[in-house]
């Protein structure tokens, strides 16, 4: 009597109705939060809430308990979908037999469930129910797949009888489709089913019979055959998929990063077997629409199945049945293996590309034909067989400063023989390039008297070969020109270009070398790029300087805003050494990167120099640990007093190399914008500055007190 948990205007209510004995037992239970019991499950996700009512009683007068009871869920919420308002009437007129009826309504769902459930079977049946959808909406549950659809509308409409048991229920009747639309999220594949039925047949499953699904351009795709199950927990498969020109994917990366791309395909797909481990036969062809990337986020490796090992007690006889039972599941599971048996044909201009290095965006474009055939073993292993020859592509190299996109022969190919990863390319791409063959041949032309023959510009092309794995493929390049090329030069130029394009052949260094040149300069270099028969040494120092300033200037402006909270600094220096008696060029390359810490009260610093020309393998710094560290410490806010330490390497000249300096000083630091505060010092520099400001007001006051009394005595005239 008088039970009751509240808290707010949620209540528990339980209360006999009199104080007779065996009284019915009232249970009052108001605006109770599902909330309170689905966060001791889950605490980081909400998996089901809304408002409970509960108005029923329990009465044991009779042999047999007998239930009356009105449930009602307010605002029904189930992971992140909104399903309406929830009713139930439940009773019973016997110990053997319950009956309920149950409503859904909100958020587009208008659905009802009418029966009775037997504990001991009526003519085999624990089940004796209807269910009428009047309305069950899409939307109201894309929360339940997990985030798989999304974009959901329309409603599936129709009745079924439930019978058979809890463990093997048998349905009958069908359901209908009225403007279903939805959205694959992973492959932001759209699906409209404007008009279909999906029937039950009793005991058996469901049945598709040309179920249309069409895609946004209105294409087709059917699928008949039945869906058989016994317990609506394993299904097997007997089904055709047809499709024509149909798109299956349409998602960019941020719907999936490593597969994405637009695909339309035709097939024509035969799907037998368990549902877990389907078997597929058929035809699939890759329409020229097709614009597929895979990107190469990890090296990808061949994964083992892993193996779950128990232990248990083997005096629990309950628990090793138990254990034989689930290991015979788990060997019947896999031995119903998938299979896969597809034709592949692709269609010349479907794109595929494959992004290799998603950091500096390398990546391979290939357009082709080719007829594949893919075939899933029993052991799970993925294989595809055919030879994929290319029409058109492009690879994009992008390496630092130099980015060039190199058009791919016609005749490449990629050769599979099974694991796809393991596929063997050979693949040529070109870059088309003009320029002038002068300091390619300067040094074997210098004696001839027409060099300006060697200024006209010809057509050349760098080629870039890819050949061995697909993952990991070598990567060469060669120069050659382009066919017809020589045709508008004499003998002469001819024979000097192509004498000394094969020496270049002989010496990958010196081939690169003109690659890169090619690429980012769109000309050759010769042996000495500074080399100049007047100039004379000062005229060769001036230009390597100003072009070292300039490198310096553009670097650091690029550079400024790189690394957010991070301050980066290029330097490039040359310079002349003659320490060895004879002229030697330097070129140094510097980098610095420094970090403000504490309100800026520290900053660490850190950087390095490289030796780009002119040091020898003796000058070389040979530590790995940076050339440059600082740590500059204000010891006050206004960083008049600094200290600093700091570790320094400097290359002296080529005979002494490298000298390391470590110290610690302390620095007094001004700040003035007139040369006299620097020689009177800063405290009496203000006292000056304030007493001059002063001063200036005091006559600026006076000057105006002097206005004011000549308007007086003005106005007294007047």
């Amino acid at each position: 009597r008088n039970l009751s948990l509240t808290q707010g205007d949620q209540l528990i209510s339980a209360n006999s109705r009199d104080t007779s004995y065996n009284s019915p037992l009232h249970v009052d239970i108001r605006n109770f939060s599902l909330l309170n019991l689905t966060k001791m499950i889950s605490k980081d996700t909400i998996l089901a809430d809304g408002r409970l009512f509960v108005n029923g009683d329990l009465d044991m007068r009779d042999s047999f308990p007998r239930i009356t009871s009105n449930i009602r869920i307010d605002s029904l919420y189930v992971m992140g979908s909104d399903l309406g308002d929830l009713g139930a009437e439940v009773h019973n007129e016997n110990a053997y037999s319950y009956s309920a009826n149950a409503t859904l309504k909100g958020h587009g769902n208008d659905l009802s469930i009418v029966g009775t459930y037997f504990m001991k079977p009526v003519n085999n049946n624990e089940l004796d129910f209807k269910a009428t959808f009047n309305a069950f909406s899409l939307k109201s549950i894309e929360g339940l797949t997990f985030g798989n659809l999304r974009n959901s509308s329309g409603v599936l409409r129709g009745d079924l009888d439930i019978k058979g048991t809890v463990a093997s229920p048998s349905i009958s009747g069908q359901l209908k489709t009225d403007s279903l639309k939805t959205t694959l999220a992973m492959f932001n594949t759209y699906m409209s089913m404007p008009s279909e039925t999906i029937r039950f047949n009793e005991g058996k499953g469901l049945y598709f019979d040309r179920f249309k699904i069409y895609d946004q351009y209105g294409k087709l795709a059917t699928l008949t055959g039945s869906l058989n199950t016994k317990n609506f927990t394993e299904y097997t498969l007997d089904m055709t998929l047809k499709a024509n020109e149909w798109q299956a994917m349409n998602s960019t990366s941020k719907d999936n990063e490593s597969i994405y791309g637009k695909l339309f395909i035709s097939a024509d797909l035969a799907l037998h077997g368990n549902m877990t481990a389907p078997a597929i036969d058929g035809n699939i062809t890759i329409h020229d629409s097709t614009d597929f990337s895979y990107a190469m986020l990890d090296n990808p490796s061949l994964v083992a199945n892993e193996g779950i090992v128990m232990f248990y007690d083997g005096r629990d006889s309950g628990y090793v049945d138990s254990f034989e039972l689930n290991l015979k599941k788990a060997e019947y599971l896999l031995s119903q293996s998938s299979s896969l048996n597809v034709n592949v044909d692709i269609e010349k201009n479907a794109q595929f590309t494959v992004l290799i290095d998603p950091e500096t965006g390398d990546r391979l474009n290939v357009k082709g034909t080719s007829f594949l055939n893919a075939n899933l073993g029993s052991d799970g292993s993925m294989t595809l067989t055919g030879t994929y020859e290319l029409e058109d592509g492009y690879y994009e190299l992008n390496y630092n400063l130099l980015k060039k996109k190199f058009r791919i022969q016609k005749g490449s190919m990629i050769m599979l023989a099974g694991d796809p990863l393991d596929a063997d390319v050979n693949i040529t791409a070109v870059y088309d390039a003009n320029a002038a063959p002068y300091d390619l041949v300067q040094r074997q032309g210098e004696e001839s008297s027409d060099m300006n023959l060697y200024r006209q510009r010809m057509p050349f092309q760098v080629l870039l070969k890819m050949s061995g794995k697909v993952l990991k493929p070598t990567i060469s390049f060669d120069i050659v020109v382009k066919e017809g090329g020589l045709n508008t030069v004499n003998e002469t130029v001819k024979s000097f270009v192509e004498s000394k394009l094969g020496e270049l052949r002989n010496n990958p260094s010196d081939m690169n070398k003109q690659v890169v040149s090619l690429l980012l300069l769109n000309r050759f270099v010769a042996d000495d790029p500074f080399s100049s028969a007047g100039g004379g040494f000062g005229f060769e120092n001036a230009v390597r300087q100003s072009a070292s300033r300039f490198l310096s200037e553009q670097m650091n402006r690029m550079a400024g805003n790189l690394i957010k909270g991070v301050e980066l600094d290029f330097g490039v220096n040359s310079s002349e050494d003659f320490s060895t008696g004879s002229r030697v060029n330097r070129t140094d390359f510097n980098i610095t990167a420094s970090k403000r810490l504490f309100d800026d009260r520290l900053k660490l610093t850190i950087g390095n120099d490289f030796a780009l020309e002119g040091q020898t393998a003796g000058a070389t710094n040979p530590s790995y640990i940076p050339g440059n560290l600082s740590a500059d410490y204000l010891l006050t806010a206004d960083g008049k007093y600094i200290l600093r330490g700091y570790r320094k390497s400097e290359l002296q000249n080529i005979i002494n190399g490298y000298i390391i300096e470590t110290g610690l000083s302390f620095r007094f630091s001004l700040e003035y914008n007139r040369f006299r505060a620097l020689l009177m010092g800063q405290e009496r520099y203000r006292e000056y500055m304030r007493r001059k400001r002063e001063a200036e007001r005091k006559a600026a006051a006076e000057k105006q007190a002097q206005t004011s009394t000549t308007n007086v005595t003005n106005t007294s005239i007047e």
